[in-house]
C-alpha cells in the first residue's frame, strides 16, 4: 500500500511539472544547445546574433509559441527544424532567382495552413507525423513556390522523416547535402523540377542509407 501511494505521488508529481510552462530562456537554450551540437554542418549558434537569419526568425517563433505547449526539448527542436524551412523558403532569394528574375519580388507559400502560430506541427500543412510519441514522418511542400535554399536544420527529423516531397518548386534551391548523413530514416526524397545543383550525382547521396527513391 505504501509503494502505491508513492507512485500515485510520482504520478501527480508528473503531471504537475508537465504543465508548468516553459520559460523564454528555456527554449531559446535547448535550441541554442542543438544548434551547436553540428559543428562542420550547421552554422554555429552565431546566427541567432543575425536577426535577418531564418534560423533567429525561427528561434524567436518557437520562443514566442511554444510557452504553454507543453512541450519536451524534443518537440521544440522538431518545431524549431520546421520553422527553419519556412523562414528559409518563404520568399527568400537565392542564386538561382537572382540570376533569372533579379531584384524581382518573390511570391509568398501557396499554402502556409497552420504553420508557426499553431504549437502542433502535426496540423502544418504538407507535415505528417507518426504517432506523438514518434515525429514528424513526411514534408510534403509539392507546388507550393517555395524558393529561398533548404536548411540543414532539417536533420534534426532525420531519425524519423522517411519522405521529403518538394517537386515543382521551380526557385527552390539547395547545393549543400551534408545534411544527408543524419537522415537515417529518409526512404523517399522527391526534388524534380527545382534548383537543387550539384557537378554530378552528389556523393553524399550514399549516406542516405534507407533510400529508396
Amino acid at each position: 500500500m505504501k509503494f502505491l501511494t508513492i507512485l500515485a505521488l510520482l504520478v501527480n508529481v508528473n503531471v504537475v511539472v508537465g504543465q508548468t510552462p516553459l520559460t523564454r530562456d528555456q527554449i531559446l537554450g535547448s535550441i541554442s544547445s542543438r544548434q551547436g551540437a553540428f559543428p562542420g554542418v550547421l552554422l554555429s549558434t552565431s546566427v541567432f546574433s543575425d536577426q535577418n537569419s531564418y534560423q533567429y526568425k525561427a528561434r524567436e517563433a518557437a520562443a514566442r509559441v511554444l510557452p504553454n505547449s507543453g512541450f519536451g526539448s524534443t518537440k521544440i527542436i522538431e518545431y524549431y527544424a520546421l520553422a527553419c524551412l519556412y523562414y528559409s523558403t518563404n520568399s527568400v532569394s537565392n542564386a538561382r532567382t537572382n540570376s533569372i528574375i533579379p531584384g524581382q519580388a518573390l511570391e509568398p507559400w501557396k499554402r502556409t495552413d497552420d504553420w508557426i502560430e499553431e504549437y502542433n506541427y502535426c496540423t502544418w500543412y504538407g507535415i505528417v507525423c507518426t504517432e506523438s510519441t514518434i515525429g514528424v514522418q513526411e514534408i510534403n511542400l509539392a507546388n507550393n513556390t517555395l524558393t529561398g535554399e533548404f536548411p540543414p536544420e532539417i536533420l534534426f527529423l532525420g531519425s524519423t522523416l522517411d519522405r521529403i516531397d518538394l517537386f515543382a518548386n521551380f526557385f527552390h534551391y539547395a547545393i549543400k547535402y551534408n545534411w544527408f548523413s543524419e537522415m537515417i530514416a529518409l526512404e523517399d526524397l522527391f526534388f524534380g523540377t527545382t534548383s537543387w545543383d550539384s557537378d554530378g550525382i552528389p556523393a553524399e547521396i550514399s549516406d542516405l542509407k534507407a533510400l529508396r527513391k
